[in-house]
């Protein structure tokens, strides 16, 4: 009898958390159709992904996209980006497909769905894991003669730093440069790389002769668009 009261409980929950999930509202009405995610009192709220006539992927807050996610439209278009209140704002990049089939891109800082700072390579990348590191800068070059490379340099407060000693240099597609700099631990480049987004995991320790114990750092960077890119780490 007790197993079968404890199987009647387990059955309510499963079909509770069932009806929740599926009552659970997106606000955004080309987004309405499909949801999976978190919910929270009947709205989306927290990670989910939502499909209608649109699809997104991403953060929620109160059933509108809310936070970094990447909204696909109907056409193929699709923006990797900041939301707020369910508009493009904070750093973003817009993949537009025109009627001809041409992309256009607009990237910077978006503001209630308006690009009011074109052209800030902020946009086109995120950081994931940031430890015992200050700042992560990178900076992008896109023009005819550019080849799809990324440099990554080790500076504190600016200068060169030499104290790095590197145990990890991972990136999801490319190769590894070998350079003089790379030898000292000042830099690490990669090549050859084919597609994007493309993701850099970084594993060192800074080992200065004024402390007793070296500081761990790490941190993973996704970059979402081809070019050369400079990344200077500092800390």
């Amino acid at each position: 009898m007790k197993n079968l009261t404890l199987l009647s409980i387990l059955f309510f929950i499963f079909i509770s958390n069932g009806f929740s999930q599926y009552d659970c509202k997106v606000l955004v009405e080309k987004l309405q159709g499909q949801y999976n995610g978190d919910c929270k009192k009947g709205l989306a709220n927290g990670e989910g992904y939502a499909k209608g006539v649109d699809s997104y992927t991403g953060r929620f807050k109160k059933g509108l996209p809310n936070g970094f996610g990447v909204y696909t439209y109907e056409n193929g278009s699709n923006y990797i980006g900041k939301f707020r209140k369910g508009l493009k704002d904070g750093y973003g990049l817009l993949n537009t497909i025109t009627e001809a089939g041409d992309l256009v891109q607009d990237y910077g800082l978006w503001m209630a769905d308006s690009l009011i700072v074109p052209n800030d390579s902020k946009a086109l990348f995120k950081v994931n894991i940031s430890k015992g590191i200050k700042v992560v800068d990178p900076k992008l070059t896109r023009d005819i003669t550019t080849k799809n490379q990324v440099w990554i340099n080790f500076q504190v407060d600016g200068v060169t730093d030499k104290s790095v000693v590197i145990s990890e240099a991972e990136i999801s597609n490319g190769k590894q440069i070998d350079t003089k700099a790379r030898s000292l631990n000042t830099l690490i480049a990669f090549d050859n790389i084919e597609e994007f987004p493309v993701t850099i995991k970084l594993k060192y320790e800074i080992r200065k002769t004024d402390q007793l114990f070296p500081v761990e750092c790490q941190t993973e960077i996704v970059l979402f668009t081809a070019g050369m890119w400079e990344i200077n780490i500092n800390h």
